[in-house]
Protein backbone atom coordinates (compact mmCIF):
# COMPACT_ATOMS: atom_id res chain seq x y z
CA UNK A 1 0.00 0.00 0.00
CA UNK A 2 1.28 3.48 -0.85
CA UNK A 3 2.26 5.75 2.03
CA UNK A 4 0.41 8.85 3.13
CA UNK A 5 3.40 10.99 2.02
CA UNK A 6 3.33 9.53 -1.50
CA UNK A 7 -0.42 10.01 -1.92
CA UNK A 8 -0.44 13.56 -0.54
CA UNK A 9 2.44 14.57 -2.79
CA UNK A 10 0.69 13.13 -5.85
CA UNK A 11 -2.65 14.80 -5.09
CA UNK A 12 -1.17 18.24 -4.36
CA UNK A 13 0.93 18.10 -7.52
CA UNK A 14 -2.11 17.12 -9.58
CA UNK A 15 -4.34 19.87 -8.23
CA UNK A 16 -1.67 22.55 -8.00
CA UNK A 17 -2.53 23.36 -4.37
CA UNK A 18 0.54 24.80 -2.61
CA UNK A 19 1.71 23.78 0.85
CA UNK A 20 0.80 27.23 2.19
CA UNK A 21 -2.71 27.08 0.75
CA UNK A 22 -3.31 23.60 2.15
CA UNK A 23 -1.92 24.64 5.55
CA UNK A 24 -4.36 27.58 5.72
CA UNK A 25 -7.28 25.30 4.89
CA UNK A 26 -6.32 22.94 7.73
CA UNK A 27 -5.28 25.61 10.21
CA UNK A 28 -1.75 24.22 10.56
CA UNK A 29 1.71 25.52 9.76
CA UNK A 30 3.19 25.16 6.28
CA UNK A 31 6.07 23.21 7.80
CA UNK A 32 3.56 20.59 8.96
CA UNK A 33 2.42 19.96 5.37
CA UNK A 34 6.04 19.81 4.23
CA UNK A 35 6.87 17.21 6.92
CA UNK A 36 3.87 15.08 5.91
CA UNK A 37 4.91 15.13 2.26
CA UNK A 38 8.54 14.35 3.02
CA UNK A 39 7.62 11.54 5.42
CA UNK A 40 9.40 13.30 8.32
CA UNK A 41 6.11 13.03 10.20
CA UNK A 42 4.64 9.75 9.07
CA UNK A 43 0.98 10.79 9.15
CA UNK A 44 -1.47 13.28 10.73
CA UNK A 45 -2.69 12.71 14.25
CA UNK A 46 -6.27 13.67 13.48
CA UNK A 47 -8.73 12.06 11.09
CA UNK A 48 -10.29 15.49 10.51
CA UNK A 49 -7.02 16.74 9.00
CA UNK A 50 -7.13 13.99 6.39
CA UNK A 51 -10.76 14.76 5.55
CA UNK A 52 -9.94 18.47 5.18
CA UNK A 53 -7.06 17.55 2.88
CA UNK A 54 -9.40 15.46 0.77
CA UNK A 55 -11.92 18.29 0.56
CA UNK A 56 -9.34 20.93 -0.35
CA UNK A 57 -7.71 18.67 -2.95
CA UNK A 58 -11.13 17.72 -4.43
CA UNK A 59 -10.48 14.00 -4.12
CA UNK A 60 -12.93 11.37 -5.28
CA UNK A 61 -14.47 9.18 -2.58
CA UNK A 62 -12.09 6.36 -3.53
CA UNK A 63 -9.07 8.68 -3.33
CA UNK A 64 -10.28 10.11 -0.01
CA UNK A 65 -10.61 6.63 1.48
CA UNK A 66 -7.18 5.63 0.17
CA UNK A 67 -5.71 8.69 1.91
CA UNK A 68 -7.53 7.81 5.15
CA UNK A 69 -6.27 4.23 5.04
CA UNK A 70 -2.71 5.37 4.36
CA UNK A 71 -2.95 7.62 7.44
CA UNK A 72 -4.19 4.72 9.57
CA UNK A 73 -7.86 5.75 9.78
CA UNK A 74 -11.04 3.95 8.75
CA UNK A 75 -12.49 4.92 5.36
CA UNK A 76 -15.67 6.98 5.07
CA UNK A 77 -17.44 4.55 2.77
CA UNK A 78 -18.49 1.29 4.43
CA UNK A 79 -16.70 -1.79 3.24
CA UNK A 80 -18.95 -3.70 0.89
CA UNK A 81 -20.01 -7.11 2.04
CA UNK A 82 -18.78 -10.14 0.17
CA UNK A 83 -21.32 -11.10 -2.51
CA UNK A 84 -23.06 -14.35 -1.72
CA UNK A 85 -22.28 -17.17 -4.08
CA UNK A 86 -25.01 -19.49 -5.39
CA UNK A 87 -24.31 -23.01 -4.26
CA UNK A 88 -25.41 -26.06 -6.23
CA UNK A 89 -27.58 -28.53 -4.33
CA UNK A 90 -25.51 -31.16 -2.60
CA UNK A 91 -25.01 -34.48 -4.29
CA UNK A 92 -26.56 -37.51 -2.71
CA UNK A 93 -24.00 -39.43 -0.73
CA UNK A 94 -24.22 -42.91 0.71
CA UNK A 95 -24.94 -43.20 4.41
CA UNK A 96 -21.79 -43.77 6.41
CA UNK A 97 -21.85 -45.37 9.81
CA UNK A 98 -20.68 -42.95 12.48
CA UNK A 99 -17.22 -43.49 13.89
CA UNK A 100 -16.87 -44.00 17.61
CA UNK A 101 -16.17 -40.72 19.40
CA UNK A 102 -13.36 -40.60 21.92
CA UNK A 103 -14.21 -38.32 24.84
CA UNK A 104 -12.06 -35.19 25.20
CA UNK A 105 -9.46 -35.58 27.89
CA UNK A 106 -10.19 -33.56 30.99
CA UNK A 107 -6.75 -31.89 30.79
CA UNK A 108 -7.79 -30.06 27.62
CA UNK A 109 -11.05 -28.97 29.20
CA UNK A 110 -9.21 -27.59 32.23
CA UNK A 111 -6.70 -25.84 29.97
CA UNK A 112 -9.48 -23.98 28.18
CA UNK A 113 -11.08 -23.08 31.50
CA UNK A 114 -7.76 -21.67 32.73
CA UNK A 115 -7.34 -19.60 29.55
CA UNK A 116 -10.89 -18.25 29.87
CA UNK A 117 -10.30 -17.31 33.51
CA UNK A 118 -7.05 -15.54 32.63
CA UNK A 119 -8.80 -13.52 29.91
CA UNK A 120 -11.63 -12.66 32.32
CA UNK A 121 -9.19 -11.46 35.00
CA UNK A 122 -7.31 -9.35 32.43
CA UNK A 123 -10.59 -7.79 31.23
CA UNK A 124 -11.67 -7.01 34.80
CA UNK A 125 -8.26 -5.42 35.49
CA UNK A 126 -8.47 -3.28 32.38
CA UNK A 127 -12.00 -2.20 33.28
CA UNK A 128 -10.97 -1.36 36.84
CA UNK A 129 -8.09 0.75 35.55
CA UNK A 130 -10.34 2.50 33.04
CA UNK A 131 -12.81 3.37 35.79
CA UNK A 132 -10.05 5.17 37.70
CA UNK A 133 -9.41 7.58 34.80
CA UNK A 134 -11.02 10.95 35.61
CA UNK A 135 -13.82 12.07 33.31
CA UNK A 136 -12.33 14.39 30.71
CA UNK A 137 -14.09 17.74 30.99
CA UNK A 138 -11.69 19.37 28.51
CA UNK A 139 -12.30 19.55 24.78
CA UNK A 140 -9.59 17.60 22.92
CA UNK A 141 -7.05 19.55 20.87
CA UNK A 142 -8.40 20.67 17.52
CA UNK A 143 -6.38 20.03 14.34
CA UNK A 144 -3.26 22.17 14.45
CA UNK A 145 -3.83 23.19 18.09
CA UNK A 146 -1.33 22.70 20.93
CA UNK A 147 -3.03 21.73 24.17
CA UNK A 148 -1.41 21.97 27.63
CA UNK A 149 -3.35 20.51 30.57
CA UNK A 150 -2.55 21.45 34.16
CA UNK A 151 -4.29 19.11 36.58
CA UNK A 152 -5.53 20.16 40.00
CA UNK A 153 -2.90 19.12 42.51
CA UNK A 154 -3.97 16.48 45.04
CA UNK A 155 -3.03 16.75 48.70
CA UNK A 156 -2.22 13.06 49.05
CA UNK A 157 1.23 11.56 49.62
CA UNK A 158 3.30 12.33 46.52
CA UNK A 159 3.92 9.65 43.93
CA UNK A 160 7.14 9.39 41.92
CA UNK A 161 6.42 10.91 38.50
CA UNK A 162 8.31 10.15 35.31
CA UNK A 163 9.69 13.68 35.14
CA UNK A 164 9.27 15.72 38.30
CA UNK A 165 9.87 19.08 39.87
CA UNK A 166 9.30 19.80 43.58
CA UNK A 167 8.02 23.11 44.89
CA UNK A 168 7.19 24.70 48.21
CA UNK A 169 4.08 26.73 47.34
CA UNK A 170 3.34 30.12 48.85
CA UNK A 171 0.11 30.51 50.79
CA UNK A 172 -1.63 32.97 48.46
CA UNK A 173 -3.24 31.99 45.19
CA UNK A 174 -4.26 28.74 43.57
CA UNK A 175 -1.23 26.70 42.49
CA UNK A 176 -2.73 25.40 39.25
CA UNK A 177 -3.98 28.84 38.23
CA UNK A 178 -0.64 30.48 38.97
CA UNK A 179 1.14 27.85 36.94
CA UNK A 180 -1.34 28.38 34.10
CA UNK A 181 -0.64 32.13 34.21
CA UNK A 182 3.12 31.49 34.01
CA UNK A 183 2.66 29.29 30.93
CA UNK A 184 0.46 31.89 29.29
CA UNK A 185 3.02 34.65 29.90
CA UNK A 186 5.85 32.59 28.40
CA UNK A 187 3.79 31.45 25.41
CA UNK A 188 2.77 35.05 24.66
CA UNK A 189 6.38 36.18 24.95
CA UNK A 190 7.37 33.45 22.47
CA UNK A 191 4.45 34.41 20.17
CA UNK A 192 3.19 30.85 20.07
CA UNK A 193 0.06 30.47 17.97
CA UNK A 194 -2.88 28.13 18.46
CA UNK A 195 -1.92 27.08 21.99
CA UNK A 196 -4.49 26.44 24.72
CA UNK A 197 -3.47 26.12 28.37
CA UNK A 198 -6.28 24.81 30.53
CA UNK A 199 -6.87 23.35 33.99
CA UNK A 200 -8.33 19.92 34.67
CA UNK A 201 -10.39 20.08 37.86
CA UNK A 202 -9.66 16.47 38.79
CA UNK A 203 -6.27 15.61 40.36
CA UNK A 204 -3.97 13.10 38.65
CA UNK A 205 -1.62 11.13 40.92
CA UNK A 206 -0.39 8.39 38.59
CA UNK A 207 1.90 8.56 35.54
CA UNK A 208 -0.20 6.06 33.60
CA UNK A 209 -3.34 8.10 34.17
CA UNK A 210 -1.55 11.26 33.10
CA UNK A 211 -0.43 9.63 29.84
CA UNK A 212 -3.92 8.20 29.21
CA UNK A 213 -5.48 11.63 29.64
CA UNK A 214 -2.82 13.22 27.44
CA UNK A 215 -3.50 10.73 24.67
CA UNK A 216 -7.29 10.98 25.00
CA UNK A 217 -7.20 14.78 24.82
CA UNK A 218 -4.51 14.73 22.12
CA UNK A 219 -2.55 17.08 24.38
CA UNK A 220 1.11 17.89 23.90
CA UNK A 221 1.76 18.23 27.63
CA UNK A 222 0.05 17.30 30.90
CA UNK A 223 1.34 18.68 34.20
CA UNK A 224 0.14 16.73 37.21
CA UNK A 225 1.17 15.96 40.77
CA UNK A 226 0.48 15.98 44.48
CA UNK A 227 0.79 18.33 47.44
CA UNK A 228 2.40 17.04 50.63
CA UNK A 229 2.67 19.60 53.38
CA UNK A 230 4.33 22.64 51.83
CA UNK A 231 5.78 20.78 48.85
CA UNK A 232 4.33 20.18 45.40
CA UNK A 233 5.65 17.26 43.37
CA UNK A 234 4.75 17.79 39.72
CA UNK A 235 5.24 15.44 36.78
CA UNK A 236 5.29 16.05 33.02
CA UNK A 237 3.57 13.68 30.59
CA UNK A 238 4.52 14.76 27.08
CA UNK A 239 3.92 13.65 23.52
CA UNK A 240 6.70 11.65 21.82
CA UNK A 241 9.04 13.69 19.63
CA UNK A 242 7.81 13.40 16.04
CA UNK A 243 10.97 14.99 14.65
CA UNK A 244 12.85 11.76 15.43
CA UNK A 245 11.10 9.85 12.63
CA UNK A 246 14.21 10.32 10.47
CA UNK A 247 16.65 8.89 13.03
CA UNK A 248 18.90 6.03 12.04
CA UNK A 249 22.10 4.45 13.31
CA UNK A 250 23.74 6.64 15.97
CA UNK A 251 20.95 9.21 16.41
CA UNK A 252 18.48 6.40 17.09
CA UNK A 253 20.55 5.41 20.13
CA UNK A 254 19.81 8.64 21.99
CA UNK A 255 17.47 8.46 24.99
CA UNK A 256 15.20 11.39 25.82
CA UNK A 257 16.05 12.15 29.46
CA UNK A 258 13.52 11.60 32.22
CA UNK A 259 14.86 14.00 34.87
CA UNK A 260 13.85 14.77 38.43
CA UNK A 261 14.18 18.25 39.88
CA UNK A 262 13.53 20.11 43.13
CA UNK A 263 12.63 23.78 43.37
CA UNK A 264 12.31 25.38 46.76
CA UNK A 265 9.27 27.64 46.25
CA UNK A 266 6.51 28.16 43.75
CA UNK A 267 7.23 31.84 43.31
CA UNK A 268 8.37 34.24 40.63
CA UNK A 269 11.49 33.12 38.78
CA UNK A 270 11.14 29.45 39.73
CA UNK A 271 7.57 29.29 38.46
CA UNK A 272 8.75 30.73 35.16
CA UNK A 273 11.56 28.16 35.07
CA UNK A 274 8.99 25.34 35.24
CA UNK A 275 6.94 26.97 32.49
CA UNK A 276 10.03 27.28 30.25
CA UNK A 277 10.93 23.67 30.99
CA UNK A 278 7.43 22.57 29.93
CA UNK A 279 7.53 24.74 26.81
CA UNK A 280 10.71 22.96 25.70
CA UNK A 281 8.59 19.83 25.13
CA UNK A 282 6.18 21.86 22.99
CA UNK A 283 9.06 23.11 20.85
CA UNK A 284 10.37 19.55 20.54
CA UNK A 285 6.93 18.38 19.44
CA UNK A 286 7.00 21.04 16.73
CA UNK A 287 10.56 20.20 15.70
CA UNK A 288 11.76 23.70 16.70
CA UNK A 289 14.94 22.67 18.48
CA UNK A 290 16.58 26.10 18.43
CA UNK A 291 13.66 27.54 20.40
CA UNK A 292 13.76 24.59 22.81
CA UNK A 293 17.43 25.28 23.47
CA UNK A 294 16.82 29.01 24.04
CA UNK A 295 13.99 28.30 26.49
CA UNK A 296 16.05 25.79 28.46
CA UNK A 297 18.95 28.21 28.80
CA UNK A 298 16.51 30.83 30.12
CA UNK A 299 15.11 28.28 32.57
CA UNK A 300 18.59 27.51 33.88
CA UNK A 301 19.13 31.20 34.58
CA UNK A 302 15.92 31.32 36.66
CA UNK A 303 16.17 27.99 38.49
CA UNK A 304 17.68 27.63 41.98
CA UNK A 305 20.98 25.90 42.69
CA UNK A 306 19.38 22.55 43.51
CA UNK A 307 21.28 19.49 42.21
CA UNK A 308 18.23 17.67 40.83
CA UNK A 309 16.99 20.79 39.08
CA UNK A 310 20.39 21.38 37.49
CA UNK A 311 20.63 17.75 36.42
CA UNK A 312 17.16 17.91 34.82
CA UNK A 313 17.81 21.07 32.84
CA UNK A 314 21.36 20.11 31.80
CA UNK A 315 20.26 16.68 30.55
CA UNK A 316 17.41 18.13 28.51
CA UNK A 317 19.65 20.88 27.08
CA UNK A 318 22.32 18.35 26.11
CA UNK A 319 19.72 16.21 24.35
CA UNK A 320 18.40 19.17 22.37
CA UNK A 321 21.91 20.27 21.33
CA UNK A 322 22.70 16.73 20.22
CA UNK A 323 19.54 16.48 18.12
CA UNK A 324 20.13 19.79 16.30
CA UNK A 325 21.01 19.58 12.60
CA UNK A 326 23.95 20.07 12.53
CA UNK A 327 24.45 18.91 16.09
CA UNK A 328 26.54 20.84 18.62
CA UNK A 329 28.36 17.88 20.13
CA UNK A 330 30.98 19.78 22.13
CA UNK A 331 28.37 21.80 24.01
CA UNK A 332 26.15 18.74 24.44
CA UNK A 333 29.04 16.88 26.08
CA UNK A 334 29.57 19.79 28.49
CA UNK A 335 25.91 19.75 29.55
CA UNK A 336 25.93 15.96 30.00
CA UNK A 337 29.10 16.21 32.10
CA UNK A 338 27.42 18.82 34.30
CA UNK A 339 24.40 16.53 34.55
CA UNK A 340 26.58 13.69 35.81
CA UNK A 341 28.20 16.00 38.37
CA UNK A 342 24.74 16.39 39.91
CA UNK A 343 23.33 12.91 39.12
CA UNK A 344 26.20 10.39 38.80
CA UNK A 345 23.90 7.40 38.19
CA UNK A 346 21.85 8.85 35.30
CA UNK A 347 22.25 6.20 32.59
CA UNK A 348 20.69 8.31 29.83
CA UNK A 349 23.38 10.99 30.28
CA UNK A 350 26.15 8.39 29.96
CA UNK A 351 24.52 6.89 26.88
CA UNK A 352 23.96 10.19 25.10
CA UNK A 353 27.41 11.53 25.99
CA UNK A 354 28.95 8.27 24.80
CA UNK A 355 27.22 8.62 21.44
CA UNK A 356 28.52 12.18 21.16
CA UNK A 357 32.06 10.96 21.88
CA UNK A 358 31.55 8.18 19.35
CA UNK A 359 30.72 10.67 16.62
CA UNK A 360 33.85 12.63 17.51
CA UNK A 361 35.98 9.45 17.44
CA UNK A 362 36.94 10.03 21.07
CA UNK A 363 38.23 7.04 23.07
CA UNK A 364 36.01 8.06 26.02
CA UNK A 365 33.01 6.70 24.08
CA UNK A 366 33.45 3.05 25.02
CA UNK A 367 33.78 3.76 28.75
CA UNK A 368 30.62 5.91 28.73
CA UNK A 369 28.61 3.40 26.72
CA UNK A 370 29.69 0.50 28.90
CA UNK A 371 28.66 2.45 31.99
CA UNK A 372 25.31 3.25 30.38
CA UNK A 373 24.76 -0.44 29.69
CA UNK A 374 25.37 -1.22 33.37
CA UNK A 375 22.95 1.48 34.51
CA UNK A 376 20.28 0.60 31.89
CA UNK A 377 20.30 -3.23 31.90
CA UNK A 378 16.83 -3.48 30.33
CA UNK A 379 17.51 -0.93 27.59
CA UNK A 380 18.49 -2.65 24.29
CA UNK A 381 20.04 0.60 23.08
CA UNK A 382 22.81 0.20 25.66
CA UNK A 383 24.01 -3.04 24.06
CA UNK A 384 23.52 -1.64 20.57
CA UNK A 385 25.58 1.45 21.40
CA UNK A 386 28.52 -0.68 22.60
CA UNK A 387 28.11 -2.80 19.47
CA UNK A 388 28.39 0.32 17.26
CA UNK A 389 31.47 1.49 19.19
CA UNK A 390 33.28 -1.74 18.32
CA UNK A 391 31.97 -1.64 14.74
CA UNK A 392 33.50 1.79 14.14
CA UNK A 393 36.71 0.80 15.94
CA UNK A 394 36.96 -2.30 13.70
CA UNK A 395 36.88 -4.66 16.69
CA UNK A 396 34.34 -7.26 15.51
CA UNK A 397 35.32 -10.02 17.96
CA UNK A 398 34.75 -7.73 20.95
CA UNK A 399 31.60 -6.26 19.45
CA UNK A 400 29.75 -9.42 18.42
CA UNK A 401 28.43 -10.39 21.93
CA UNK A 402 26.93 -6.91 22.34
CA UNK A 403 25.46 -6.99 18.82
CA UNK A 404 23.89 -10.39 19.60
CA UNK A 405 22.34 -8.95 22.78
CA UNK A 406 20.95 -5.97 20.84
CA UNK A 407 19.40 -8.24 18.20
CA UNK A 408 17.75 -10.38 20.89
CA UNK A 409 15.96 -7.26 22.13
CA UNK A 410 14.78 -6.22 18.65
CA UNK A 411 11.80 -7.84 16.93
CA UNK A 412 11.61 -5.48 13.96
CA UNK A 413 15.05 -5.84 12.37
CA UNK A 414 16.42 -2.36 13.01
CA UNK A 415 19.31 -3.53 15.21
CA UNK A 416 20.57 -6.04 12.66
CA UNK A 417 22.43 -3.43 10.60
CA UNK A 418 25.27 -3.14 13.13
CA UNK A 419 25.57 -6.91 13.52
CA UNK A 420 25.64 -7.33 9.74
CA UNK A 421 28.71 -5.07 9.63
CA UNK A 422 30.41 -7.03 12.44
CA UNK A 423 29.72 -10.32 10.64
CA UNK A 424 31.12 -8.89 7.41
CA UNK A 425 34.26 -7.77 9.27
CA UNK A 426 34.60 -11.36 10.53
CA UNK A 427 34.25 -12.70 6.97
CA UNK A 428 30.89 -14.39 7.67
CA UNK A 429 29.25 -13.07 4.51
CA UNK A 430 26.18 -15.38 4.35
CA UNK A 431 25.22 -14.43 7.92
CA UNK A 432 25.90 -10.76 7.14
CA UNK A 433 23.65 -10.96 4.07
CA UNK A 434 20.83 -12.45 6.17
CA UNK A 435 21.05 -9.70 8.81
CA UNK A 436 21.34 -6.87 6.29
CA UNK A 437 18.39 -8.23 4.30
CA UNK A 438 16.24 -8.23 7.44
CA UNK A 439 17.36 -4.66 8.12
CA UNK A 440 16.45 -3.52 4.59
CA UNK A 441 13.07 -5.24 4.99
CA UNK A 442 12.55 -3.09 8.10
CA UNK A 443 13.73 0.00 6.22
CA UNK A 444 11.19 -0.65 3.45
CA UNK A 445 8.40 -0.16 6.04
CA UNK A 446 9.69 3.24 7.20
CA UNK A 447 8.77 6.77 5.98
CA UNK A 448 9.71 7.71 2.42
CA UNK A 449 12.36 10.21 3.56
CA UNK A 450 14.18 7.52 5.53
CA UNK A 451 14.10 5.11 2.59
CA UNK A 452 15.34 7.79 0.21
CA UNK A 453 18.17 8.77 2.52
CA UNK A 454 19.55 5.32 3.33
CA UNK A 455 18.06 2.80 0.91
CA UNK A 456 20.58 3.12 -1.96
CA UNK A 457 23.70 2.70 0.19
CA UNK A 458 22.27 -0.33 1.99
CA UNK A 459 21.36 -1.92 -1.34
CA UNK A 460 24.97 -1.43 -2.51
CA UNK A 461 26.28 -3.06 0.66
CA UNK A 462 23.95 -6.00 0.15
CA UNK A 463 25.14 -6.47 -3.42
CA UNK A 464 28.80 -6.42 -2.35
CA UNK A 465 28.22 -8.96 0.42
CA UNK A 466 26.41 -11.30 -1.94
CA UNK A 467 29.42 -11.05 -4.26
CA UNK A 468 31.70 -12.09 -1.38
CA UNK A 469 33.18 -8.62 -0.75
CA UNK A 470 33.34 -6.59 2.47
CA UNK A 471 32.12 -3.04 1.65
CA UNK A 472 32.93 -1.64 5.10
CA UNK A 473 36.30 0.01 4.58
CA UNK A 474 37.62 3.01 6.54
CA UNK A 475 35.85 5.50 4.28
CA UNK A 476 32.47 3.80 4.70
CA UNK A 477 32.88 3.52 8.48
CA UNK A 478 33.75 7.20 8.73
CA UNK A 479 30.62 8.08 6.76
CA UNK A 480 28.60 5.96 9.20
CA UNK A 481 30.16 7.85 12.11
CA UNK A 482 28.95 11.15 10.62
CA UNK A 483 25.65 9.89 9.16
Amino acid sequence: MRTFAELLTEYTRRTGVSDSELARALGVRRQTIFRWKEGLTEKPRHREDVLLCAEKLRLTPAERDALLLAAGFAPEAPVAAEPSLSVAPPLETPTIAPLPITPVRPIFRWTWIAVALALLIAAIGALAFALTVPALSIAPAAPGETLVIIAAFDSATPATPTSVARFAPVAAGNTSQRLQAAFERESRAARLERIRITILSTPITDARLAEQIRARANATLVIWGTLAGDELTAGLAHAPEQFRANDLALDALLVAPEPRAKISALVGEELQALALFGLSYIYLDRGELDLARAGLIQAQARAPLDPETRAALNAQTGFVLQMLKPSELGQAIQFYSQTLDFAPALGAAYLNRGVAYLRLNDAQAQADLQRARELLPNEARGSLAVCWAHVLAREPERGLPFCDAAVRGDAGGRNREARAIVLAQLGKFPDAVNDLQLFTDWLARQPASLRARYGATRAEWLGALRAGRNPFDEVTLEKLRRE
